[in-house]
């Protein structure tokens, strides 16, 4: 199960954790851009301006901040999405035209934070850190549960062909959207982002009843 990180109106917290989100904040980029190993306990005490007792008066060890890290960075890039998902005006093809315009529309945003966050931590840690790379599969799983769950409703209420195979276009979307922010990021060229989004948005519109 994925637990999206939700930020709370600072007035909501307790001076603990007021502290622990700033921390959280603070260093979440760098887990993204820098990935566990490359992050050091002198990039987190730098990012904060806190002692290495003050980060680990707050958090166990590096493992607990780069989880944290890792769930407040996918938070801040799927949110959006999953709002959509969950609105019940939307119609099924809303919902799926949802997820390429909801990554389109935070394309700058998530670059300038280092990229796709489930992107760089299944890169960065999947043979090196089981716990992060399962939060990362879980991640993309919940997605894609999350686009199959729609795609059988707008079968169920004729909005999408009947002879569409849910999970392999959950699939296909989610490939094209991880693949064409994977070419952007590492050629600083969006173009084969938008390639990808178009292409996502054309795939869905060719499935329409």
């Amino acid at each position: 199960m994925v637990y999206i990180c939700k930020v709370k109106k600072s007035s909501t917290y307790s001076k603990s954790e007021k502290t622990k989100q700033f921390i959280i904040e603070q260093v979440a980029p760098i887990f993204n851009k820098k990935g566990y190993a490359g992050t050091s306990l002198s990039d987190l005490t730098e990012a904060t301006g806190l002692t290495k007792g003050s980060i680990y008066g707050n958090f166990k060890n590096k493992n607990e901040v780069a989880i944290e890290a890792f769930k407040y960075n996918l938070s801040l890039s799927t949110q959006t999405f999953f709002n959509a998902i969950s609105n019940k005006s939307f119609s099924p093809i809303d919902k799926l035209l949802s997820f390429p315009q909801s990554y389109e529309k935070r394309y700058d945003s998530v670059i300038a934070m280092g990229g796709c966050p489930i992107l760089n931590t299944a890169s960065d840690t999947d043979d090196t850190h089981p716990q992060l790379k399962k939060l990362a599969q879980d991640a993309i799983l919940r997605i894609e549960n999350a686009l199959v769950s729609v795609l059988k409703e707008g079968i169920k209420q004729k909005q999408i062909k009947q002879d569409v195979d849910p999970n392999k276009i959950a699939g296909v979307m989610i490939s094209l959207i991880e693949g064409g922010f994977m070419m952007a990021k590492l050629l600083d060229n969006k173009v084969y982002f938008n390639n990808s989004f178009k292409q996502v948005e054309e795939f869905i519109n060719e499935i329409k009843q």
